[in-house]
């Protein structure tokens, strides 16, 4: 009964991690920083997945890593890889308008770590230099926002 009572815990500890794996939430927000929208993409694994993975796994990339696309405005943006363990590369659509692309990296703390004007297509932000943990990507175009959890491991 022991056993059962300890098994059982432990199943119920390790659901939020199982659960975390098989979901990614976005949140949209306005000027003032006003959460408009949230959206919740439920990532699921393939049979053709998981070869790929351990394909990318042995050519030594990220093998559990996840590529966010979004767009701002007119542009689609894509973001890859998260986790990474040091280069991040932001692929954004090329539009009809110059407008500058702003983007900005914050720790959890709130401290700016990084910030850049963006004009061309594919960028690589280096997050080397900087500790293990979570960060939060902001990227503005003409009005719009959108911001993403970044994973350094």
């Amino acid at each position: 009964m022991k056993n059962f009572i300890v098994f059982t815990f432990g199943l119920f500890l390790s659901l939020p991690l199982f659960s975390q794996s098989l979901s990614h939430v976005e949140f949209d927000y306005d000027a003032a920083g006003n959460r408009y929208q949230r959206e919740v993409i439920y990532l699921k694994s393939t049979a053709a997945d998981t070869t790929q993975q351990l394909k990318e796994s042995y050519l030594g990339q990220a093998a559990d890593s996840v590529e966010y696309k979004s767009s701002i405005g007119s542009r689609q943006i894509t973001i890859f890889p998260n986790p990474t363990r040091g280069l991040l590369t932001i692929a954004m659509e090329i539009a009809d308008d110059d407008s500058p692309v702003k983007l900005e990296l914050f720790s959890l703390a709130g401290e700016s770590i990084l910030q850049r004007t963006i004009r061309q297509p594919k960028t690589t932000v280096d997050l080397s230099g900087q500790p293990a943990g979570s960060y939060i990507l902001s990227i503005s175009l003409a009005g719009s926002h959108r911001s993403w959890k970044v994973i350094k491991e």
